[in-house]
Protein backbone atom coordinates (compact mmCIF):
# COMPACT_ATOMS: atom_id res chain seq x y z
CA UNK A 1 0.00 0.00 0.00
CA UNK A 2 1.29 3.47 -0.88
CA UNK A 3 0.40 6.59 0.98
CA UNK A 4 0.15 10.09 -0.43
CA UNK A 5 2.32 12.26 1.76
CA UNK A 6 3.19 15.90 2.03
CA UNK A 7 6.11 17.40 3.87
CA UNK A 8 5.71 20.37 6.18
CA UNK A 9 8.17 23.13 7.02
CA UNK A 10 9.90 21.04 9.66
CA UNK A 11 10.39 18.23 7.17
CA UNK A 12 7.76 15.95 8.73
CA UNK A 13 5.87 13.76 6.32
CA UNK A 14 2.15 13.27 6.79
CA UNK A 15 -0.60 11.71 4.68
CA UNK A 16 -2.49 14.12 2.44
CA UNK A 17 -5.57 12.14 1.53
CA UNK A 18 -6.40 9.12 3.66
CA UNK A 19 -9.03 7.86 1.20
CA UNK A 20 -6.56 7.82 -1.67
CA UNK A 21 -3.38 6.47 -0.23
CA UNK A 22 -1.17 6.98 -3.32
CA UNK A 23 2.21 8.48 -2.65
CA UNK A 24 2.99 11.38 -4.91
CA UNK A 25 6.55 12.51 -4.84
CA UNK A 26 7.11 15.65 -6.79
CA UNK A 27 10.57 16.57 -7.82
CA UNK A 28 11.66 20.09 -8.23
CA UNK A 29 12.52 20.46 -11.89
CA UNK A 30 16.20 20.92 -12.52
CA UNK A 31 17.19 24.15 -14.08
CA UNK A 32 18.79 23.54 -17.42
CA UNK A 33 22.12 25.15 -17.76
CA UNK A 34 22.26 27.43 -20.75
CA UNK A 35 24.19 25.93 -23.62
CA UNK A 36 27.45 27.63 -24.17
CA UNK A 37 27.67 28.78 -27.73
CA UNK A 38 30.97 28.83 -29.39
CA UNK A 39 31.55 32.37 -30.52
CA UNK A 40 31.33 32.68 -34.28
CA UNK A 41 34.43 34.15 -35.76
CA UNK A 42 33.44 36.16 -38.76
CA UNK A 43 35.99 36.67 -41.43
CA UNK A 44 36.42 40.30 -42.23
CA UNK A 45 34.82 41.10 -45.54
CA UNK A 46 37.47 41.60 -48.14
CA UNK A 47 37.40 45.14 -49.43
CA UNK A 48 35.70 45.57 -52.78
CA UNK A 49 38.27 46.17 -55.47
CA UNK A 50 37.58 48.51 -58.34
CA UNK A 51 39.10 48.84 -61.77
CA UNK A 52 38.78 51.51 -64.42
CA UNK A 53 37.65 50.79 -67.96
CA UNK A 54 37.94 53.07 -70.94
CA UNK A 55 34.76 53.20 -72.98
CA UNK A 56 34.40 54.76 -76.41
CA UNK A 57 31.29 56.87 -76.95
CA UNK A 58 30.61 59.54 -79.55
CA UNK A 59 29.82 63.23 -79.48
CA UNK A 60 28.18 65.13 -82.30
CA UNK A 61 29.64 68.57 -82.95
CA UNK A 62 27.59 71.59 -83.93
CA UNK A 63 28.62 71.00 -87.57
CA UNK A 64 27.20 67.45 -87.39
CA UNK A 65 30.53 65.63 -87.35
CA UNK A 66 30.78 62.50 -85.22
CA UNK A 67 33.77 62.43 -82.86
CA UNK A 68 35.12 59.70 -80.63
CA UNK A 69 35.16 60.37 -76.92
CA UNK A 70 37.00 58.02 -74.58
CA UNK A 71 35.66 58.10 -71.04
CA UNK A 72 36.85 56.30 -67.93
CA UNK A 73 34.43 54.43 -65.73
CA UNK A 74 35.30 52.80 -62.41
CA UNK A 75 33.50 49.53 -61.67
CA UNK A 76 33.86 46.53 -59.38
CA UNK A 77 36.67 44.23 -60.48
CA UNK A 78 35.64 40.81 -61.84
CA UNK A 79 36.92 37.86 -63.85
CA UNK A 80 35.49 39.03 -67.21
CA UNK A 81 36.84 42.53 -67.86
CA UNK A 82 36.32 42.56 -71.64
CA UNK A 83 32.74 41.30 -71.35
CA UNK A 84 32.05 43.84 -68.60
CA UNK A 85 33.48 46.73 -70.63
CA UNK A 86 31.50 45.82 -73.78
CA UNK A 87 28.29 45.40 -71.77
CA UNK A 88 28.82 48.82 -70.15
CA UNK A 89 29.35 50.27 -73.62
CA UNK A 90 26.13 48.66 -74.89
CA UNK A 91 24.17 50.17 -71.98
CA UNK A 92 25.31 53.59 -73.12
CA UNK A 93 26.69 56.65 -71.41
CA UNK A 94 25.93 57.46 -67.80
CA UNK A 95 24.72 61.05 -68.20
CA UNK A 96 24.92 61.59 -64.42
CA UNK A 97 28.70 61.61 -64.78
CA UNK A 98 30.14 64.87 -66.03
CA UNK A 99 32.56 63.22 -68.48
CA UNK A 100 29.69 61.37 -70.20
CA UNK A 101 27.08 64.14 -70.14
CA UNK A 102 27.18 65.02 -73.86
CA UNK A 103 28.01 61.52 -75.08
CA UNK A 104 25.86 59.11 -77.03
CA UNK A 105 26.15 55.61 -78.40
CA UNK A 106 25.52 54.49 -81.97
CA UNK A 107 25.16 50.84 -80.93
CA UNK A 108 21.61 49.78 -81.89
CA UNK A 109 19.04 49.43 -79.14
CA UNK A 110 18.43 45.81 -78.15
CA UNK A 111 22.01 44.76 -78.88
CA UNK A 112 23.33 42.03 -76.59
CA UNK A 113 26.80 40.52 -76.33
CA UNK A 114 26.31 36.75 -76.53
CA UNK A 115 29.93 35.71 -76.01
CA UNK A 116 33.46 37.03 -75.97
CA UNK A 117 36.84 35.37 -76.18
CA UNK A 118 40.37 36.52 -76.98
CA UNK A 119 42.82 34.46 -78.99
CA UNK A 120 46.18 35.64 -80.38
CA UNK A 121 45.30 39.30 -79.91
CA UNK A 122 41.89 39.03 -81.60
CA UNK A 123 38.72 39.55 -79.56
CA UNK A 124 35.92 37.41 -81.01
CA UNK A 125 32.74 39.24 -80.05
CA UNK A 126 29.44 37.55 -80.80
CA UNK A 127 26.34 39.78 -80.86
CA UNK A 128 22.63 39.12 -81.33
CA UNK A 129 20.75 40.11 -84.52
CA UNK A 130 19.84 43.57 -83.19
CA UNK A 131 23.48 44.56 -83.81
CA UNK A 132 22.83 44.37 -87.58
CA UNK A 133 20.13 47.05 -87.75
CA UNK A 134 21.38 50.60 -87.29
CA UNK A 135 18.71 53.24 -87.94
CA UNK A 136 21.36 55.94 -88.48
CA UNK A 137 22.71 54.28 -91.64
CA UNK A 138 26.36 54.18 -92.78
CA UNK A 139 27.56 56.63 -90.11
CA UNK A 140 25.79 54.55 -87.48
CA UNK A 141 27.42 51.30 -88.62
CA UNK A 142 30.87 52.87 -88.70
CA UNK A 143 30.26 54.47 -85.30
CA UNK A 144 29.05 51.31 -83.57
CA UNK A 145 31.99 49.28 -84.89
CA UNK A 146 34.45 52.02 -83.94
CA UNK A 147 33.04 52.26 -80.40
CA UNK A 148 33.50 48.54 -79.83
CA UNK A 149 36.97 48.31 -81.43
CA UNK A 150 38.28 51.32 -79.48
CA UNK A 151 36.85 49.96 -76.21
CA UNK A 152 38.13 46.40 -76.75
CA UNK A 153 41.62 47.48 -77.79
CA UNK A 154 42.15 49.36 -74.52
CA UNK A 155 42.98 45.90 -73.14
CA UNK A 156 46.61 44.93 -73.67
CA UNK A 157 45.62 41.45 -74.88
CA UNK A 158 43.44 42.81 -77.72
CA UNK A 159 44.75 44.36 -80.94
CA UNK A 160 41.69 43.79 -83.15
CA UNK A 161 38.06 42.61 -83.07
CA UNK A 162 36.34 39.94 -85.15
CA UNK A 163 32.60 40.64 -85.17
CA UNK A 164 30.14 37.76 -85.26
CA UNK A 165 26.34 37.74 -85.40
CA UNK A 166 24.48 34.91 -83.66
CA UNK A 167 27.67 32.79 -83.76
CA UNK A 168 28.22 33.33 -87.50
CA UNK A 169 31.08 35.20 -89.12
CA UNK A 170 29.66 37.53 -91.76
CA UNK A 171 31.39 39.61 -94.42
CA UNK A 172 29.18 42.68 -94.17
CA UNK A 173 27.15 44.39 -91.49
CA UNK A 174 23.66 45.62 -92.40
CA UNK A 175 22.18 46.57 -95.72
CA UNK A 176 24.76 49.34 -96.16
CA UNK A 177 27.49 46.72 -96.45
CA UNK A 178 30.01 47.75 -93.79
CA UNK A 179 32.93 45.24 -93.94
CA UNK A 180 33.29 42.92 -90.89
CA UNK A 181 34.69 39.86 -92.71
CA UNK A 182 38.11 40.16 -91.04
CA UNK A 183 39.28 41.50 -87.69
CA UNK A 184 39.04 45.31 -87.38
CA UNK A 185 41.62 47.41 -85.53
CA UNK A 186 41.83 51.11 -84.67
CA UNK A 187 43.48 51.62 -88.08
CA UNK A 188 40.22 50.51 -89.73
CA UNK A 189 38.63 53.88 -88.84
CA UNK A 190 39.41 57.44 -89.86
CA UNK A 191 41.34 59.41 -87.28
Amino acid sequence: MTINVQGDVAGNVRPVDEANPIVKIEETPKKEEPKKETPKVEKPASPVQYTTYQLCFVEIDSDGSVNRKMVKRSVEKNDSPLTTAINLLIKGPDTKQAAEKNCMSLIPEGTRLLSAKVSNGVAYLNFNEAFEINPVGVEGYIGQLMQIVYTATTFSTVSSVQFMIEGQKKDYLGSEGQWIGSPLSKNSFPK
